[in-house]
C-alpha cells in the first residue's frame, strides 16, 4: 500500500528545495554583479554569465511552482477525504503514483499507512472537517504570520545596511570614482529585495494569514451550532484556494516552531 501522506509530504520537500535552488541562483547573479562593479576590469563574458544563471533561476522556480501545485492538490484531495470520510478513488491513486518515478516507490511503501495529520478523533462528518480545518488554519497563520515578521526584518536590515553604507561612503574622503562604485553597490543590494521577491512573499504571507483568520472565525461560527456539509466544503475550498497561491513555508521554520507550536495548539483545542 503506498503512503500518499508521505508522498505530499515529499512533494512540498522537492519544491521547497527547488525554491531555495532558484533563491541561491538569484544569490549569485547578485554577488556576480556586486564583483564586476566593484572590480577594476570587468569580468569577461559577464553578461553572458549572469543571463545564463538567471535562465536557470528561471528553470529552478518554474519547477518548485509545478512541484508545488501538484503538492497542494494532493493535499486538499486527502485533507477532504480524511475529514469527511471519503475514499479516494483508484483512478486518483493510479494517477498519483504514475507521477512517483519506478524506482522509487518503494520509499512510499507501507503495509498499514498511518495518517496522523489531524489531531482530531470524532467521527467523520462535517463536525470533523470544520475542526480539522480550524486546526490547519491556525498552525498555517501561525507559520505565514512568522514568515511574514521575517520577511519584514530582513528587509528592514537591507535599508540600515544600505543607508549606513551610503552615509559612510560620503563622510569618507575617497574619489569619486569609488563612490560611484559603492553607490552602485547599494543599489545593486537594495534591488536584492525585488530579486528575491521579498515584497512579493510579505503580500502572499499577509494573505494567507489573514485568510487563516477568516477561516477561524467561520469555523468558530459554524461549530456554534448545527454544521451543514455544503458549508464544510466552501469553507475547506476557500482556504486551499488560499493555500494554492500563498508562498512555501521554509521547513526550517517548521522545525525551529514545532514544539512550542504544538504545545499551544493543545491548549487552544481546550479553549475551543
Amino acid at each position: 500500500m503506498i503512503d500518499l501522506r508521505a508522498i505530499n509530504k515529499s512533494q512540498f520537500s522537492k519544491a521547497k528545495y527547488f525554491w531555495g535552488a532558484a533563491t541561491l541562483a538569484k544569490l549569485c547573479i547578485f554577488v556576480f554583479g556586486l564583483l564586476s562593479v566593484l572590480a577594476d576590469t570587468p569580468f569577461a563574458n559577464a553578461p553572458q554569465w549572469i543571463i545564463g544563471i538567471a535562465v536557470i533561476s528561471e528553470i529552478l522556480q518554474t519547477r518548485s511552482d509545478a512541484l508545488k501545485s501538484r503538492a497542494e492538490s494532493l493535499l486538499r484531495l486527502l485533507d477532504m477525504c480524511r475529514s469527511f470520510g471519503r475514499v479516494i478513488s483508484e483512478s486518483d491513486k493510479r494517477d498519483i503514483i504514475a507521477s512517483i518515478p519506478r524506482k522509487l516507490r518503494k520509499r512510499f511503501s507501507s503495509e498499514k499507512p498511518a495518517d496522523f495529520y489531524f489531531n482530531n478523533e470524532k467521527p467523520d462528518g462535517p463536525q470533523r472537517a470544520v475542526e480539522n480545518l480550524y486546526e490547519s488554519a491556525w498552525y498555517t497563520g501561525h507559520l505565514s504570520h512568522a514568515m511574514l515578521l521575517f520577511y519584514l526584518t530582513m528587509i528592514s536590515a537591507f535599508v540600515i545596511v544600505s543607508i549606513f553604507a551610503l552615509i559612510t561612503a560620503l563622510q569618507i574622503d575617497i574619489a569619486a570614482p569609488n563612490q560611484e562604485r559603492v553607490i552602485r553597490a547599494v543599489t545593486a543590494w537594495l534591488m536584492l529585495i525585488f530579486s528575491l521577491n521579498m515584497v512579493k512573499g510579505i503580500l502572499g504571507y499577509i494573505n494567507m494569514y489573514l485568510r487563516c483568520e477568516k477561516t477561524k472565525a467561520a469555523c468558530l461560527q459554524l461549530m456554534s451550532g448545527a454544521i451543514t456539509e455544503s458549508d464544510a466544503v466552501r469553507q475547506w475550498h476557500e482556504y486551499h484556494i488560499s493555500r494554492s497561491a500563498s508562498p512555501l513555508i521554509p521547513d526550517w521554520l517548521w522545525e525551529f516552531r514545532q514544539s512550542s507550536l504544538n504545545d499551544a495548539w493543545q491548549s487552544a483545542r481546550e479553549a475551543i
